[in-house]
């Protein structure tokens, strides 16, 4: 982060899109600043600068991975587009995908990640 930390960005928080389940919280801008401020400038900006740089990695090499894996993904984000979390899903062979376009269904990870660590799936 710069020297003025995470405010610029609280600041921007209005004019960027809302995910999906989202859009009717009133305290979803609050809760994001409070998450930012929490967050030590310096990690969060090397978290930004990695996530900027990284690429996805070759198809070939993520359809070798053969653990089960969960991916949980929200619409209506285009910093992390759900085409992505279809593809991982597609290419990982023991991958379950849930996309969360509601509260109801963000309410509902909490059950399908216990179920994944169960080993229900």
């Amino acid at each position: 982060m710069s020297a003025k930390g995470v405010e610029p960005m609280i600041q921007a928080l209005p004019t960027l899109p809302r995910p999906d389940p989202f859009v009717d919280d009133t305290t979803y801008l609050d809760r994001r600043a409070t998450t930012l401020r929490g967050w030590d400038p310096e990690r969060l900006a090397q978290v930004f600068r990695g996530a900027a740089g990284a690429d996805f990695p070759p198809r070939t090499a993520i359809r070798e991975l053969t653990m089960p894996a969960l991916i949980l993904a929200w619409t209506g984000d285009p910093t992390h587009p759900v085409s992505t979390a279809q593809e991982l899903a597609e290419l990982l062979p023991s991958a379950t995908l849930h996309l969360a376009t509601s509260t109801a269904d963000l309410a509902a990870w909490t059950d399908h990640l216990v179920g994944f660590l169960d080993g229900r799936r």
